[in-house]
């Protein structure tokens, strides 16, 4: 068999895919995190103002495709390393809400919190693409416990 693995080589890829899985596995803590807390904002909104602000919250983890992708599109390396170190959106969380002024509001809410760190933020809600895409995006920093 000429394509057979070599035992470091299998050694290589077993490694890479338990380290790929760990970092995964963090990346998906991080989502429920942000899930959390998320929800947690939305009920005591809707506690103190009889509504809730936020439609709806969809996530996903980016597939090993779509970060080679990336990684190779950036002209970076494409390791795990590079990944965590290069990508900001390897785990994302979309916030819908029913009204323009609450994506701010459920934004400020969110980032003032103790354990949310707020890396970088673009607002092209009120500096559109040319392509007619409006949203806010925030890039955050939060600790996993595990």
């Amino acid at each position: 068999m000429e394509n057979a693995l070599t035992p470091v080589e299998r050694l290589s890829t077993q490694d890479f895919q338990q380290r790929y899985r760990e970092m995964m596995q963090l990346y998906d803590g991080a989502i429920r995190e942000v899930r959390t807390k998320l929800e947690v904002l939305d009920a005591e909104f809707s506690v103190r103002y009889a509504r809730n602000p936020i439609h709806h919250i969809d996530s996903r983890l980016k597939s090993p495709a779509s970060i080679r992708e990336k990684l190779r599109r950036k002209g970076y390396p494409q390791t795990l390393e590079s990944a965590e170190e290069n990508l900001t959106d390897i785990a994302s969380v979309r916030i819908v809400c029913n009204y323009l002024e609450d994506i701010y509001r459920v934004a400020d809410l969110l980032v003032r919190q103790r354990d949310v760190e707020l890396v970088a933020r673009r607002d092209y809600i009120e500096n559109p693409k040319e392509s007619g895409y409006r949203s806010l995006h925030l890039v955050i920093r939060i600790p996993v416990f595990l």
